[in-house]
């Protein structure tokens, strides 16, 4: 006898086959109920229904395994199948969608008739009213089960079905509780559509062996005594009892869940329990039934309902099991089913000692862990009495030996020690009532239509989903200026589409060009439209299908990408299309200075040997925009930029002469030449500037290529009161920009260059130096920050509005000013900046000019203003001072740009022969670099700014861009790097003065701003001052108010008055020293940092944080003295009172007796009863809030009327009080399991996994009728 292959068991996402098994000598009944063997021929050869149709398999969507296998299942169910047949859909089309039983009854039928491998289910999901996501959450097939018959149930509440769940899966018990005194009973009644059947008792180490053990222990009362006894109401007393169910009657289908996922107490994770669990094929439940003509119910119809959870979790007495890695003989296995037909005698011997006999017919399996896993189902004919396997898409023929290895357990080797079965069905045998399934040929005539019409669907299903597996992708785009903006525009298209269709489909498309045929071609491009492979020839010859790449075409529809080109007049020639090595791929940019934007406008193909004149000429004749009249083609400039080396010079192509090949240095990449266009008087304008870099043009050009924009997070309220700072919606008086700065309005199509923009250059300060500015708070020592906080008078630069950009090419921070002024052996107020700026009495500040320069980069620079010149002789000072040290940094920048170059520099006779005249930059101390805010968002938690900023400017003077903006010192914040929205940042406190915003920012995703209050001293830190919250249990929650900075041999006096003031200033709350505590939270407890002391007294972690108590003034009078927290146990209902404070007198001899006291008074409890606990904490490593839980107060803590720890003291610690007259409840081992769960399960950390969604049916409001 040949090997068979075993079944292929399907992972959500991975397949693996398992070990081929023997079918010899594995008895299978025959459909005449005779056994007989198969072969393996045969054993293919039966893999069809009893209609002679092979069986087909559901698709799993994603994770709908659980899905695929139970609806197998009801379909090989007959009753079922019968029922949902005869089952008359009476809704319109609309409503077929939305119908459960409808698309049930389809899909049914389709299993039955259809002809293909497998089916989908994506139509009866949607009629659950699931979203596509939620195919990929597993689910619980039992918890689908009970949810489907629901839906069920509730969609035929008024047709002939009404009754059908009901009817075949409803059993009937009885939950009692008798008294073994008088024998009087309480009884409920109760339904039940499945028995949930413990693997394993609560506890125990050992599994169940069988499922009748199991079923044993689920009915077996439980004994009620001890402190649990019943209050009997006939005997008025407490009495032992038996509480437990009884089952009066096992439905006609039996669903038995077994519990095999459970939950680890220990470890406080899911688990699964792979035990082993036989059970039979046909399973005798005649000594589970109750006679309920012995039961005597009461009257009485009070009875407490329980759960099937605490049905599992109940005691039961020890099973008689086996061990999971005792040694298992399969074959004694074998022997306890049965393996006979319906009608063979050992069946009739059982069905004469009672009715409730079952056939099993469904096993359905669960393979994986408890954190996720694979269903699939071995399903019983029963009128063929043939297994089948059915994984899936994947049906075929099973054997017994393959079932019997899902009881569990370690027998099935290492892979199948996680299969096993989880959900069972059994089948009640009673001949005259089991159903046949309704053959093809007997279906009732209203699914003798439907089946036409479904078949005629799934045709035009089929064959529309072979028109889409045949359709391409063409991604259209146009060489057109109006267009080559546009994203491509996707069409889908057939292979057979000959290509002249292709090129009328994608005019189409274009039709507000009013492009005509003649003047148009196809091209084929590169994926990303950057090179042009082939002018398309020949149309009528050529099929879609000649261009559709042919690999992992099975995988992914196949793309291709068209461009349709176009010329002015039909006699103007095409430029030639050539891979070929001496064509050069040019993208044309305009560079239009009327609109101030930069658009592309051309992508054309052209041979190097060619001169930059032919190259003028051709692009003039195919854009005849450009040259008007066309005679002045030859006047229209082109820029090179060589986008490979960001630090690379633009080249003008000015000789005509020139061989076009020697412009362009990267024969390889795609050349991006820009041409400058727009209204001819500003052309005309702007060429006759002879200093090419002086010309709007090229400022243009030089911008967008050196721009970058960067996304700045901005402090909140909140952190600025944290860094001792009045937050900007809150301060008096917020300085205004002059009313003559101009705003912008320029769009921002490509690059927008807005009109005017506030520059600071040598020439140029834009100053507020009024005496207005905000002064220093009275407190020397601590400066409040507000503006410019540290009231510096060096410099104080105006409020700069959004609408306004600001240059720094030459501004040094203050501390670079300071450091350079202390290296020419002067000191910071004696430089000529500070001196002139110092003196508020010495100059009229008011009468300072802050009307800025029309910016370089839109406009020539114009004469200085008389405001500008009052400034001229401060300015050129400053200039002097600070340009040597910007020159030696520029000549650092400069070596160091010197090893990005990649190309050889020629000699002058060589630049002078290409013809490229290039723009040089200048030294960092006279190129304007500017900032502009692009947009401003105000809607998120943080208000975020975006700004558009030149790449090789210096990291300092961006920071002091931003410095100027929030109204703030360089010095008082940190930027933060932020490389994606959600991590917590990088700090770069320190920058490298040479460091270009391309270097620091081109990688991260936006950047933070940590505001810093003070300027700390080499032996100073800041510490985090938070408030004391003694009835928040979380300390994470308790409120953050400041920053403070310190030092060890700071005086707590001293910090606490910072703390005071800052209330103050920046809170506006008002407290008297007295009011306020600083409190330390240690393994000593929240113990009150004295006045007198230092900060030295910490230890070590002297700088960790602090926490400030506010005492109200109405209970100031009650707060003196040495604080206690305290809170009552209350042992009769096994709970803890809330926490509060008291305040014990200072030098209190008797502390146990005066805190009894207090106690007493606060509580009304009689002193003489009051008990105390020891002082919390007791042990080293302790933290916040040193509570303890229920049962270690109950079992553990001791408490007495004298002091129990008079060395550890009660001051700063938690002391429990409870009442002595108060009784100890007795906690059961069942309430202190719960105890621990629930103490347990506050501190278990959640989980980072995605949080599964519930597994929901959509209920209709309207039920089907007939």
């Amino acid at each position: 006898m040949s090997s068979l292959p075993g079944p292929i068991t399907q992972m959500d996402g991975a397949i693996e086959a398992t070990e081929p098994t023997s079918s010899a000598a594995i008895p299978l009944p025959a459909p005449d109920s005779m056994a007989y063997n198969l072969s393996h021929a045969g054993f293919f050869n039966e893999n069809n229904d009893e209609n002679g149709h092979r069986y087909v398999g559901l698709v799993n969507q994603a994770m709908t395994c659980y899905l695929n296998s139970l609806i197998q299942t009801l379909y090989m169910t007959p009753e079922f199948r019968n029922a949902i047949y005869k089952w008359k859909f009476n809704g319109n089309s609309n409503e077929e969608s939305k119908s459960i039983p409808f698309q049930l009854q389809k899909l049914f039928l389709l299993l039955q008739t259809s002809d293909k491998h497998s089916l989908e289910t994506k139509e009866l999901t949607n009629s659950f009213g699931w979203e596509s996501t939620e195919a990929y959450d597993q689910h619980d097939v039992q918890e689908l089960c009970r949810l489907m018959f629901d839906a069920l149930e509730k969609k035929w509440r008024n047709s002939e079905n009404k009754s059908l769940i009901q009817d075949l899966y409803k059993g009937s018990m009885q939950d009692y509780v008798k008294c073994t005194n008088c024998k009087t009973e309480k009884i409920r009644e109760d339904s039940f559509l499945d028995l949930p059947l413990a693997v394993k008792p609560f506890g125990a180490n050992e599994a169940y062996k069988s499922i009748e053990e199991a079923l044993k222990a689920f009915v077996d009362p439980e004994i009620l005594n001890g402190a649990n006894q019943y209050e009997c109401e006939k005997c008025k007393s407490k009495q032992d009892a038996e509480k437990g169910l009884r089952i009066t009657k096992f439905p006609y289908n039996l669903a038995i869940q077994l519990k095999r996922f459970d939950f680890d107490y220990n470890t406080l994770h899911r688990i699964k329990l792979n035990d082993r669990m036989t059970f039979p094929d046909i399973l005798n439940l005649n000594n589970f039934i109750n006679d309920t003509s012995t039961c005597k119910p009461s009257t009485s119809k009070e009875s407490p309902k329980i759960s099937y959870a605490s049905i599992a979790a109940k005691k039961s007495p020890p099973p008689q099991t086996i061990k999971e890695d005792e040694e298992l003989d399969l074959g004694k296995a074998e022997t306890m089913w049965v393996n006979e037909p319906v009608d063979s005698e050992v069946v009739k011997n059982l069905l004469a000692k009672g009715e409730y006999v079952y056939e099993l017919f469904s096993v359905m399996v669960h393979q994986g862990s408890a954190s996720g896993g694979h269903y699939y189902a071995y399903i019983k004919n029963m009128d063929k009495n043939s297994w089948f396997c059915f994984n899936d898409s994947l049906v075929q023929r099973a054997t017994i030996e393959e079932i019997q290895k899902t009881f569990g357990g370690s027998s099935g080797g290492w892979s199948n020690s996680n299969t096993n079965a989880y959900m069972l069905m059994y089948r009640k045998i009673d001949p005259p009532k089991n159903a046949h399934f309704i053959r093809t040929s007997e279906l009732p005539l209203h699914l003798v239509e439907l089946k036409e019409k479904w078949i005629r669907e799934e045709e035009e299903k089929d064959l529309q989903q072979r028109r889409q597996e045949s359709l391409v992708k063409v991604n259209l785009t146009c060489n057109h200026e109006r267009t080559l903006m546009d994203h491509p525009i996707p069409l889908m298209i057939p292979r057979e589409t000959s290509m002249a269709d292709v090129v009328a489909q994608a005019l189409e498309q274009f039709e507000h060009l009013k492009l005509l045929p003649e003047n148009c071609r196809l091209i084929e491009c590169s994926s990303s439209f950057d090179k042009l492979n082939e002018a398309i020839e020949d149309l009528e010859k050529k099929i879609l299908d000649d261009y559709a790449p042919t690999y992992y075409s099975y995988l992914v529809r196949p793309e291709v990408y068209f461009m349709i080109d176009t010329k002015p007049t039909h006699e103007q020639p095409w430029f030639e299309v050539s891979k070929q090595n001496s064509y050069r791929q040019v993208d044309l940019f305009l560079v239009d200075l009327e609109t101030e934007e930069i658009r592309p406008i051309k992508k054309l193909v052209f041979h190097e040997n060619k001169t930059v004149g032919e190259f003028k000429q051709l692009i003039c004749s195919l854009i005849p925009s450009l040259a008007e009249p066309a005679s002045n083609f030859l006047h229209c400039r082109l820029v090179v930029d060589d986008e490979m080396d960001e630090n690379a010079s633009l080249s003008i192509l000015d000789l005509p002469d020139i061989s076009f090949g020697k412009c362009i240095k990267r024969a390889y990449m795609v050349a991006k030449i820009y041409v400058d266009g727009g209204c001819h008087d500003i052309l005309e304008e702007d060429r006759k500037i002879e200093d090419a870099k002086e010309t709007k043009f090229m400022k243009m050009l030089e911008r967008k290529k050196f721009s970058m924009r960067i996304k700045i997070v901005l402090p909140t309220d909140t952190e600025y009161r944290q860094a001792c700072m009045i937050p900007p919606t809150e301060r008096e008086e917020v300085a205004k920009a002059p009313d003559n700065l101009q705003r912008s309005h320029s769009s921002l199509t490509m690059v927008s260059l807005p009109e005017t923009s506030l520059q600071l250059t040598p020439n140029t300060k834009i100053l507020n130096l009024s005496s207005s500015q905000p002064k220093s708070s009275a407190l020397e020592h601590f400066p409040l920050m507000e503006g410019n906080s540290h009231g510096l008078s060096s410099m104080s630069v105006c409020n700069l509005s959004p609408h306004y950009e600001t240059g720094y090419p030459d501004m040094c921070s203050t501390s670079d000013w300071q450091k350079h002024s202390a290296e020419q052996g002067s000191s910071g107020r004696n430089s000529p900046l500070s001196a002139a700026f110092d003196d508020d009495e010495g100059m009229d500040m008011s009468s300072i000019g802050t009307s800025p320069k029309r910016s370089p980069v839109v406009s020539d620079a114009g004469e200085l203003s008389d405001n500008d010149n009052a400034f001229m002789s401060v300015t050129e000072q400053l200039h002097s001072e600070v340009n040597s040290r910007l020159m030696a940094i520029e000549r650092m920048r400069s070596s160091r740009d010197q090893e990005f170059e990649t190309e050889t520099q020629t000699d002058s006779a060589c630049e002078t022969l290409i013809g490229g005249t290039e723009t040089t930059s200048e030294s960092v101390a006279s190129i304007p670099y500017t900032t502009s805010i692009v947009s401003v968002d105000e809607n998120g938690e943080n208000k975020c700014v975006e700004v558009e900023a030149d790449r090789r400017s210096l990291v300092v003077h961006f920071k002091t861009w931003i410095a100027q903006y929030l109204n703030l010192d360089s010095a008082n914040f940190i930027l933060v790097k932020h490389y994606n929205e959600t991590d917590d940042g990088y700090e770069s406190n320190v920058i490298n003065e040479t460091e270009t915003l391309r270097e620091y920012a081109q990688t991260i995703n936006h950047l933070g701003i940590k505001l810093v209050g003070f300027q700390l001293a080499s032996h100073e830190k800041l510490i985090r001052v938070c408030e004391y919250d003694v009835h928040n249990d979380d300390q994470e929650q308790w409120a953050p108010l400041f920053l403070l900075p310190a030092s060890k041999s700071t005086p707590v006096q001293e910090f606490l008055e910072k703390c005071q003031a800052y209330l103050k200033n920046v809170y506006k709350s008002e407290y008297r020293l007295e009011q306020l505590r600083l409190r330390d939270l240690s393994e000593h407890g929240a113990v009150v940092m004295q006045l007198t002391d230092t900060l030295e007294v910490r230890g070590q972690q002297w700088s960790k944080n602090l926490y400030l108590q506010k005492i109200p003034e109405e209970q100031l009078s009650f707060s003196r003295g040495d604080p206690v927290i305290v809170r009552q146990w209350y042992p009769s209902k096994l709970e803890v009172g809330k926490v509060f404070e008291v305040f014990l007198p200072p030098g209190t001899s008797n502390v146990t007796k005066e805190l009894r006291r207090i106690l007493a008074q606060r509580t009304g409890l009689p002193f003489e009863r009051i008990e105390l606990s020891d002082a919390f904490p007791d042990k080293c490593w302790t933290k916040w809030p040193y509570s303890k839980g229920i049962l270690e107060l109950a079992e553990k803590v001791r408490f007495n009327t004298e002091i129990l720890s008079p060395e550890a003291g009660f001051v700063g610690k938690l002391v429990y009080f409870k009442d002595k007259n108060e009784f100890t409840k007795n906690i059961s081992d069942d309430e202190k399991r719960a105890i621990r769960i629930k103490e347990q399960s506050v501190n278990v950390t959640r989980s980072t996994w995605r949080r599964e969604r519930p597994l929901r049916i959509q209920m209709s409001s309207v039920s089907e009728d007939n």
